[in-house]
């Protein structure tokens, strides 16, 4: 993809599908409260970044890995 390989596919593509779920359920707790908003977009928020850093940051020892 574009020259940039990805370490690890399937986590990648999980991580970012739960992040797409947790982002829908985020627009659809809107309804519910704040609270549970705050609560689904915390874990899509957390979920991108963790397919991030499972695709590109492999090495623990890089600065992705550290954050």
């Amino acid at each position: 993809m574009f020259g940039i390989a990805i370490a690890e596919p399937d986590v990648t593509l999980t991580d970012w599908a739960l992040a797409l779920e947790a982002l829908v359920l985020t627009v659809l707790a809107r309804a519910y409260g704040r609270a549970w908003a705050a609560f689904f977009g915390s874990i899509a928020v957390a979920a991108a970044l963790g397919g991030i850093t499972h695709g590109f940051f492999p090495d623990p020892g890089a600065l992705g890995g550290t954050v």
